[in-house]
């Protein structure tokens, strides 16, 4: 795995993708915050469709973290959003190898369990929009950071309801 993460590294830099992926996404944006998660969560699918969660996130440090550091983001904060982006690949059709493992293991039908995964982890592609705008990630506990955790769990039973 080591050696595809390095094969990959190399190309990027030799092609200079890396030079040019982050103001290409930051023009996409518009210089919208919110437009250039969502096209890092697109690019994360599409990365994480051939590679575990590893090599995903290096993948996506590689070219989506530059971007979100120039946009303002704490380095923290950006480097938890790409790992998150890198994770949920696993969920995501039409790769969706956790969705494919547990439809083998059921014997169910394997895109019926994908749909249904993205139903109940669909709050995976919210988080990252709440690790830029909320301080759910704040350090210690205080009065903004209750209140955001709460806000979460209201949310979460609100979303689940039919």
């Amino acid at each position: 795995m080591v050696g595809i993460i390095g094969i990959v590294i190399g190309v990027t830099n030799l092609t200079g993708l890396t030079n040019y992926f982050q103001p290409f996404v930051i023009y996409l944006s518009a210089g919208n915050l919110a437009l250039l998660i969502f096209i890092l969560l697109i690019v994360a699918i599409f990365v994480g469709m051939g590679l575990p969660t590893t090599p995903s996130y290096v993948v996506l440090v590689i070219l989506g973290l530059p971007s979100l550091i120039k946009m303002g983001v704490p380095t923290l904060h950006a480097h938890l959003l790409v790992f998150w982006m890198a994770v949920y690949s696993g969920v995501t059709p039409p790769v969706a190898m956790a969705s494919y493992a547990a439809a083998a293991i059921a014997n169910a039908d394997p895109w019926k369990t994908s749909l249904e995964a993205i139903k109940l982890a669909s709050w995976i592609y919210l988080m990252p929009f709440l690790f830029v705008y909320t301080s759910i990630l704040n350090v210690g506990w205080n009065f903004y950071f209750i209140l955001t955790v709460v806000d979460c769990l209201l949310a979460a039973v609100a979303w689940e309801q039919p």
